[in-house]
């Protein structure tokens, strides 16, 4: 049951001899007063008509909702961190080093792609890979922002579409202009080319295929090194410049020196341009944990896996997220790593730091330690998978049971996120409010 907390209204109800009768407020000094005058009125009427109106502020009160009533005025950090500075560590200090981690990532990724054009040879590929899984950890660590530039631009489906649910189009049987149908045809193979193209042959899932497969199901470093040559290299070296060019925008949009709309978040109810009340940009926060725990339970494991109402029932293994690097087990993870630094304000979850956890707290201490202790469950989920089965897609054939586990944990999350944060905060996320069912 969501709990509210009504702050108390004190009065002092002052009847005198004269026709001047006066109701105010007991608040500190330079509070503004509450008066009821009734110079025509007898003293039993004025005493009626305060009692009316302290009956009628006293159901104005209790009407809740974040439609009524601010409730982010009443939301007070258990510990030493005010509301606003809860929303200046995520809206000015995490979500940007994010992004630049992203960035630099990207950059180190265009240097190994240049690299091995100058010398391509296996030890370079694999230096290749190696940079291309860091990036692509990245990515999964700004997955939920999709308030702001990120959402309202779709520059996060340019990393990789997945993100946004777009079609990944690697081979032509997958869409009908694919990396492949590009690679095959004569046009001009650029950066700006590529970045012309739809978000399904641009971005980290396109480089994937070009680095893990020769295009003909083989991933061995010296198949890919004799395929990866002539319009297929130029093809990776242009995604990998317009993957730092979709990096760079987003940067810019949340860096501090540049475009800032941290800010917006850090003065929300304050002066923001976008968030009018501390509750809707807390809103807009909830409402990227929801979207992180739905596309990791639907989308990375459920469809997969068989699980999710979308799949039918039946295992889609090949469906698995980054198939040809094998690589889905840790994008679950950097996702669910995302959401707890959001929700705790640090990478180190022990850290004391400004996250929603002392929002949380303030409210409903036991969920605080639900969510917190849910996701660790995650956590290590993943890794019994990784250790016993390697990959996601080997646990969907030979240990189903354990990928079932995971989905279950997820779900679970996805459940207090959805129902108790959301009541205990009277956040209004808007979408991936349903409890996974």
């Amino acid at each position: 049951m969501r709990k509210f907390r009504i702050r108390a209204l004190r009065f002092s109800l002052r009847i005198g001899a004269g026709p001047g009768r006066q109701i105010s407020n007991g608040g500190p000094e330079g509070t503004a007063g509450l008066s009821l005058t009734g110079s025509t009125l007898p003293g039993y009427l004025s005493c009626f008509a305060a009692l009316a109106f302290l009956v009628g502020l006293s159901l104005v009160s209790l009407r809740c909702g974040p439609d009524n009533v601010n409730l982010a005025q009443t939301l007070t950090a258990a510990g030493e961190f005010s509301n606003q500075e809860i929303l200046e560590n995520i809206g000015q200090k995490l979500i940007p080093a994010a992004y630049l981690d992203v960035l630099n990532a990207s950059v180190a990724l265009q240097q190994a792609a240049s690299d091995y054009q100058a010398n391509p040879v296996t030890g370079n590929l694999q230096l290749l890979r190696q940079r291309w899984q860091t990036t692509a950890k990245k990515i999964k660590g700004v997955e939920g922002v999709y308030f702001g530039p990120s959402g309202s631009l779709f520059l996060d489906a340019n990393l990789d579409p997945g993100m946004r649910g777009y079609s990944v189009c690697n081979r032509t049987s997958d869409c009908a202009t694919s990396v492949d149908s590009i690679i095959a045809g004569s046009s001009t193979i650029s950066a700006a080319t590529v970045g012309n193209q739809g978000a399904g042959v641009r971005g980290i899932t396109a480089i994937e295929y070009l680095i893990f497969d020769d295009g003909a199901g083989s991933s061995s470093l010296t198949d890919v090194t004799s395929a990866l040559t002539g319009r297929r290299l130029q093809y990776l070296v242009a995604a990998c410049d317009d993957l730092v060019h979709t990096a760079g925008q987003l940067y810019n949009n949340w860096d501090p020196a540049g475009l800032d709309y941290g800010r917006q978040i850090a003065r929300a109810g304050a002066g923001s341009n976008v968030y009018s009340r501390q509750l809707d940009a807390i809103s807009a926060i909830i409402s990227a944990l929801l979207t992180i725990s739905e596309n990791v339970q639907d989308t990375k494991i459920g469809f997969p896996a068989g699980l999710s109402a979308k799949s039918g029932g039946s295992t889609h293994p090949d469906s698995v997220e980054y198939p040809y690097s094998n690589a889905s087990l840790d994008a679950i993870e950097s996702s669910i790593l995302s959401l707890r630094l959001i929700y705790t304000g640090s990478e180190d979850p022990e850290e004391k730091a400004a996250g929603l956890d002392d929002l949380v707290a303030a409210q409903n201490p036991d969920l605080n330690e639900d969510i917190k202790n849910q996701i660790e469950k995650i956590l290590k989920r993943v890794s019994e998978i990784r250790t016993n089965s390697g990959t996601l897609r080997t646990a969907i054939a030979g240990n189903p049971a354990s990928v079932n586990s995971l989905y279950n944990e997820v779900r679970d999350l996805r459940i207090l996120l959805a129902t108790d944060l959301v009541s205990s905060t009277g956040a209004s996320p808007g979408v991936g409010t349903n409890d996974g069912d």
